[in-house]
């Protein structure tokens, strides 16, 4: 939760799609179906489903990709003169 109702915004954002595209068209029909439903839905979002902020790749791809590259070549080298 949060203080004010614009910090929920991503929230929400995600709790619609995962209900009208997910949930939804699944028709689920017990508690416990939906417990099992939602599950699913949220792997789905996280591992299939492209997401343009990413570049349209899936926040799983994208979280492999970055865990992936080397960090000393992605860093600029600092002359030593400015290591003092």
């Amino acid at each position: 939760m949060c203080s004010y109702a614009y910090e929920n915004g991503h929230a929400e954002r995600l709790n619609g799609i995962i209900k009208n595209e997910y949930l939804k068209p699944w028709g689920v029909k017990t508690y416990e179906d939906l417990q099992k439903k939602v599950d699913r839905a949220v792997s789905l979002y996280n591992s299939e489903r492209p997401h343009n902020s990413l570049g349209r790749i899936s926040p799983k791809e994208f979280e492999r990709n970055i865990s992936t590259l080397d960090t000393q070549d992605s860093m600029p080298e600092v002359p030593l003169a400015l290591n003092r």
